[in-house]
């Protein structure tokens, strides 16, 4: 399968949910499982995904980008189940076609910020050859010196950290980007340069966007707010809770 098959015209919703159950492995002596119903978003939305700590919405992240697997269901994106990809095209999937933010952010702190950004593009498999002009383009939009691009990713503060994880997850104009927890360790001006660098890339780049928060003070940035727990069900054993 080539990767243009992978990807689907703009008919197609950018995330479809259908009873997905995914089980914590031996989370505890009962065994708890996580059900979505149904859920989706359409191409270019910029959802609010919100609920409370610990009600799943970082395994929900998980299951769409495919680096968890449904026990059952259907994760649909652009079109594509996930489930019907071997592993190596579902990572390449996530690479060409997913930005991640993830809440620790993830970046190789021994590695420079140019290093971490070239990795994106390589796991990818996409062409380098236009990697300057794009990662000036986004030094640009996210307000970050030049200069900052040899220097190790240890040395920076929180917020250039936050800035250099959007920039990576960009590198490869993501089709869709999730976004975890982001805002948690910033003080309330570096949030809302965060959310205001973050939702001028999105526009600019026509980017369907679900972050994930609990932190209701975000929901106005947004036009589109959905509680998990409108189609999220724990079950422990034969006890159902809402998440």
């Amino acid at each position: 399968m080539t990767q243009s098959t992978l990807q689907s015209d703009a008919t197609h919703p950018a995330i479809q949910l259908s009873n997905v159950e995914f089980r914590y492995p031996q989370a505890d002596a009962r065994g708890t499982t996580l059900h979505f119903s149904q859920w989706q978003v359409d191409q270019g939305k910029h959802v609010f995904l919100h609920g409370n700590s610990g009600s799943g919405k970082s395994t929900l992240l998980n299951l769409l980008c495919g680096i968890l697997m449904p026990d059952s269901g259907l994760i649909k994106l652009f079109g594509t189940a996930l489930e019907t990809l071997p592993a190596k095209q579902r990572d390449r999937f996530r690479a060409t076609n997913i930005g991640v933010v993830f809440q620790q952010f993830n970046l190789i702190r021994y590695l420079s910020v140019m290093q971490n950004v070239e990795l994106a593009r390589y796991l990818a498999n996409q062409k380098t050859h236009n990697l300057k002009c794009d990662v000036e383009s986004l030094l640009d939009s996210l307000m970050l010196p030049k200069r900052l691009l040899t220097v190790p990713v240890s040395s920076l503060s929180v917020g250039q950290q936050q800035r250099v994880a959007i920039m990576r997850a960009f590198v490869n104009k993501p089709r869709l980007l999730l976004i975890d927890e982001p805002t948690s360790a910033l003080d309330v001006s570096a949030r809302d340069a965060f959310m205001q660098h973050l939702m001028v890339l999105c526009n600019q780049n026509d980017t369907t966007l679900v972050f994930v928060s609990h932190d209701p003070s975000l929901r106005d940035s947004f036009s589109h707010h959905t509680p998990l727990q409108s189609f999220c069900t724990i079950v422990h054993e034969e006890r159902e809770q809402a998440c």
